[in-house]
């Protein structure tokens, strides 16, 4: 049965001499696997250009429940990036953004409000001229809600230390070593409080928590594993876009 719906490309692997298959995560069915034969030919250079990471498309496409392997019908671009493909900085935050988002969602069902967020931030990223040093740290923190782990932000005078396991912050300092100190912990606490307002003076700090937001990452999403990009993304960002 045919359907439409918006997707984002999460990864795109080989599966034969012509063929790939195309991990996206849908506004209707959430995580599929399409099957995408022919993507090698001569005639489809437009198609692999549209499969760039995390492009934002629209489909139509035959959906068969419990099927693997889904087929496309129809697939064109929702909203072609300006920006991103000419801006070295914005273009290593979607690779370190497309890591993130493609380690952490697993085998998700259907989640209107995950799709939209994640959708929306990325046009916010590509349309955006306002400085984006901060930019992948606040999707990181905001992306913890949909995945059932955003901080409990009890943050005060009294309690300064967050407990990564807990997911909270507490007055004492925990009898394990998976929490951010004080200044990581304030650092944190104004990324809750701030948004998408700069939090960082400098390159260093903005890595050193961005280092510890990744433990918590771990803690929390099974398998997640080592992040590649993050040095990249270190190494380029050192100083503002």
């Amino acid at each position: 049965m045919l359907h439409s719906t918006r997707a984002i490309v999460l990864k795109t692997v080989k599966y034969s001499e012509t063929s790939v298959i195309v991990r996206m995560f849908t506004e209707e069915f959430g995580l599929r696997s399409y099957i995408l034969k022919g993507f090698y030919g001569k005639k489809n250079n437009g198609t692999r250009t549209l499969l760039q990471s995390l492009s934002l498309l629209d489909l139509v496409v035959y959906e068969k429940p419990g099927a693997g392997l889904q087929n496309i019908k129809e697939i064109s671009i929702a909203h072609p990036y300006t920006s991103i493909p000419f801006d070295v900085h914005k273009g290593t935050i979607l690779m370190f953004l497309n890591e993130i988002i493609y380690k952490s969602i697993g085998e998700q069902e259907p989640d209107h409000a995950m799709f939209a967020f994640i959708y929306h931030q990325l046009m916010m990223l590509d349309e955006t001229t306002e400085e984006i040093a901060d930019f992948h740290l606040a999707f990181i923190i905001r992306f913890t809600k949909f995945l059932g782990f955003l901080p409990r932000n009890t943050y005060s005078d009294r309690n300064t230390f967050f407990d990564m396991q807990e997911g909270e912050f507490v007055s004492l300092q925990p009898m394990h070593s998976n929490f951010l100190n004080p200044g990581h912990s304030y650092q944190l606490n104004m990324l809750l409080q701030e948004g998408d307002k700069k939090v960082f003076g400098n390159a260093a700090m903005r890595n050193a928590l961005l280092e510890k937001i990744i433990v918590y990452y771990s803690l929390h999403v099974p398998g997640f594993g080592e992040v590649r990009s993050l040095p990249v993304l270190h190494q380029l960002l050192t100083t503002p876009a």
